[in-house]
């Protein structure tokens, strides 16, 4: 069992529902990769995985647009590149 702090993982005027969507999103990212890759075996459940990733910083969860956006557009995980971590 996981226990994420919300506080930690969230950012400065960020809400704790983009924070679920967002690692929601990931997490089924993480399922639809797993299904196309047969070789890959999920030993983890998918949103462990993706809050451990949101714990190390490889992706971020990027608002969406303020005006008529719907609760499925509220977060959009954004995943790093390889080059956007070099950069840093």
């Amino acid at each position: 069992m996981i226990k994420p702090i919300a506080d930690k993982l969230t950012k400065k005027g960020q809400s704790r529902y983009s924070l679920c969507v967002g690692v929601a999103k990931r997490a089924r990212e993480i399922v639809a990769e797993a299904e196309n890759n047969p070789e890959e075996i999920l030993v983890e459940k998918p949103v462990e995985v993706a809050v451990r990733e949101l714990e190390e910083h490889k992706y971020e969860i990027v608002p969406g647009k303020e005006n008529n956006t719907s609760a499925k557009e509220e977060a959009e995980p954004k995943i790093e590149s390889e080059n956007d971590s070099e950069q840093k």
